[in-house]
């Protein structure tokens, strides 16, 4: 017979007994009751002490104390991470950005300072970027750039050099009269207009320098000062004559004057249609 301790209160007491001689519990030396403890005395853990039928080497079991009701269970928080670092370089363009932005709105408003005051007499924004146009004016304007077409149109047909003066003449002082109105400069077609007006009078100088400047058979004075203008800016190149002398052909010079004013006038009647 051997002796063991009782899985109750831990007496020896007899393999062979039914009941513990100290407390009384049943089968107080039972293999079953020796290794099972109550659940609130902890958790049972292997150790390796005791031989173990699953991993072969020695195991035993041990107590592991709970943690007690209440108490705060340490949990496993991963470390912070360190704060992303902005580039010096992405920092500098940013700054750069914005004083650019802030530089060009205020030459904006340095270059407009009516912008943001726009008058009594304007309504809305729309009216101060296209400034209204008395519808005077634009009756004023159209007539004048219907009279340009009709003298163009004209040139084909055939004018001497005074019904011509006299046409240009008429035109250019209708212009004068007309520009003394400030709003008349501010209507899309007034520099089309000015241009082509330029134009007719520069063709009327040369077809009079023709004539008064000792110019025969349809060529300029080869001393014209004419000719180096007409040669650079309308493109007419001299032609070379019998003699070994370059002389500008009248009608070339008046074609390539004309054909230039012409394009002005379609343009200004083009922008007095849109009015």
């Amino acid at each position: 017979m051997a002796l063991r301790s009782c899985r109750e209160c831990g007496g020896s007491v007899s393999t062979e007994a039914t009941s513990c001689p100290h407390c009384g519990c049943p089968s107080p030396a039972s293999i079953t009751g020796a290794m099972s403890e109550p659940a609130s005395s902890g958790v049972m853990e292997p150790d390796s002490t005791v031989p173990s039928h699953r991993s072969g080497p020695a195991c035993q079991v041990r107590r592991v104390p709970l943690a007690e009701p209440g108490s705060r269970v340490p949990l496993h928080v991963p470390p912070a991470r360190p704060p992303r670092e902005v580039p010096s370089s992405q920092i500098a363009v940013s700054l750069v950005t914005l004083v650019a932005l802030v530089a060009g709105f205020a030459f904006f408003v340095w270059c407009h300072p009516d912008y943001w005051n726009p008058g009594p007499g304007r309504t809305s924004w729309s009216q101060y970027e296209s400034p209204r146009i008395p519808d005077a004016t634009n009756r004023h304007i159209k007539t004048l750039a219907d009279e340009l077409s009709e003298l163009h149109s004209r040139l084909h047909v055939g004018l001497d050099i005074h019904d011509y003066t006299q046409y240009v003449g008429d035109l250019q002082a209708q212009f004068d009269s007309l520009i003394r109105d400030p709003q008349v400069t501010q209507h899309p077609a007034y520099a089309d207009i000015q241009a082509a007006l330029t134009e007719y009078r520069f063709a009327n100088d040369v077809w009079s320098h023709y004539f008064s400047g000792g110019g025969s058979n349809d060529f300029l004075p080869e001393w014209s000062p004419y000719a180096t203008t007409l040669t650079n800016e309308y493109g007419v190149q001299p032609t070379r004559l019998l003699a070994g002398k370059e002389k500008v052909y009248l009608p070339h010079a008046l074609s390539a004057i004309w054909a230039r004013a012409g394009m002005r006038v379609e343009s200004a009647r083009a922008n007095c249609a849109e009015r």
